[in-house]
């Protein structure tokens, strides 16, 4: 068995060379490209887990804030009815101090008419008096 290099021989070996090529450069392509998809698609699953975590943290701190609203606003709540309450019994306690200023300005009244009255009443026991002694 002869080899003969021929000019045949040259061409599809450079042939077979440039198709080896082509090849390897093709899947070395493939390949980069795969990694470089993986390595995206770690990006985006880091990312959405990420996001995930943030979601809950928001979630449970947005529970916390709506626990933390109703509580006040439960405060509140008492505080108005305390008011209310308390706008209430000021309300009872002025209207009792204007009903017992009224009541003292007619014990009034009736103090000097009973005064003037009772002044009368000595005045004609003293001369009811001077009218029944008798003289000497």
């Amino acid at each position: 068995m002869d080899f003969e290099i021929t000019k045949e021989f040259f061409i599809g070996a450079g042939s077979s060379l440039a198709a080896c090529a082509a090849g390897v450069l093709g899947f070395s392509r493939y390949w980069i490209s795969g990694k470089a998809s993986n390595a995206n698609d770690r990006s985006q699953i880091n990312m959405l887990q990420f996001l995930t975590d943030e979601l809950k943290a928001t979630k449970a701190e947005n529970k916390e804030l709506r626990d933390e609203i109703e509580q006040r606003d439960e405060t509140i709540r008492k505080y108005w009815a305390e008011i209310a309450e308390t706008k209430t019994s000021l309300r009872l306690i002025q209207e009792s101090q204007r009903h017992l200023e009224e009541q003292n300005v007619l014990l009034k009244e009736q103090v000097s008419e009973l005064t003037a009255s009772n002044l009368e009443l000595v005045k004609q026991v003293v001369e009811l008096r001077n009218s029944l002694r008798v003289e000497r």
